[in-house]
């Protein structure tokens, strides 16, 4: 982030320098969600990133003064996710 300018409105201009892979991969992405715009995928992507931010958090808050899940709890929860559903009970018609 070497230069930044000062612009109207609320945006600031940015230089950075990154990969050739890494834009690659950025100029694709803007062309799929902003048609093009690699400001606006930038900007969705820190909105990711800020999403991403307050999981993490609110995982801290959550986990407040609370030791971590053992392995066999993990598994435990894990094995209940992925349980086949129980079929729906057949329904009769009323007499």
């Amino acid at each position: 982030m070497a230069n930044t300018a000062n612009r109207p409105g609320r945006t600031v201009k940015l230089s950075v320098s990154i990969d050739r892979h890494d834009f690659d991969l950025l100029k694709k992405r803007a062309k799929r969600v902003s048609g093009g715009n690699i400001s606006a995928a930038l900007t969705d992507m820190i909105r990711i990133a800020r999403e991403w931010e307050g999981r993490e958090a609110l995982a801290t808050w959550l986990g407040e003064g609370r030791d971590e899940p053992s392995a066999e709890v993990m598994d435990a929860i894990r094995a209940e996710w992925q349980a086949p559903r129980p079929s729906p009970r057949k329904r009769t018609k009323a007499a």
